[in-house]
C-alpha cells in the first residue's frame, strides 16, 4: 500500500519579497490617507499574488515515488518511482542558505539528466535523507 511520508512545496521565505513590498503599501495607507484606498488595493494584489505563488509548485513524497506538481491553471506533474532514481543533488545560493531552503534536482535510470527539480523547498537535507533512506529499504 502506497502512503505519504512527505509533502510540501516551495519554502514561503523565496517569495518574501511579495509579502515586504504588500507591507510597504499598506503603511503608505496609513501615512497617506488620501490615498489609502489605491495603496490597500496594491497591498492587496501582493498578497494575492504571494498566494498564487505558494500554490504552484507542490511536491508529495510517498513509499513509493516522488510526484511534483507545478502550474495553477494548467497542472503539469511529474512522477519518478523511488526505485528508478540513480542520483540527488541539493543546489543552494546565499539567499537559500540564509533561508535554511535549497532546490532537490533528482535524477533516474530513465533519463541522462536531473529529471525532476523541487524549487527552493525548506529544509532539503531531510527530503534527501527520507529518499535515501527508502531507496536503502527497496535494495
Amino acid at each position: 500500500k502506497e502512503y505519504v511520508i512527505m509533502q510540501g512545496g516551495t519554502h514561503w521565505g523565496f517569495y518574501s519579497h511579495d509579502l515586504f513590498f504588500a507591507g510597504v503599501f499598506f503603511v503608505l495607507a496609513y501615512f497617506y490617507r488620501d490615498y489609502a484606498a489605491l495603496h490597500v488595493m496594491v497591498g492587496l494584489i501582493f498578497v494575492i499574488i504571494f498566494a498564487f505563488q505558494m500554490s504552484k509548485h507542490r511536491w508529495v513524497l510517498t513509499n513509493k515515488r516522488l510526484t511534483v506538481t507545478n502550474g495553477i491553471v494548467v497542472k503539469q506533474e511529474d512522477q519518478v518511482r523511488v526505485t528508478d532514481i540513480r542520483g540527488i543533488a541539493i543546489r543552494r545560493d546565499f539567499v537559500d542558505t540564509s533561508w535554511e531552503m535549497g532546490s532537490v534536482a533528482v535524477g533516474s535510470a530513465a533519463s541522462s539528466d536531473y529529471e525532476i527539480i523541487l524549487f527552493h523547498i525548506h529544509k532539503p537535507d531531510i527530503l534527501v535523507e527520507k529518499i535515501e533512506e527508502l531507496r536503502r529499504k527497496v535494495k
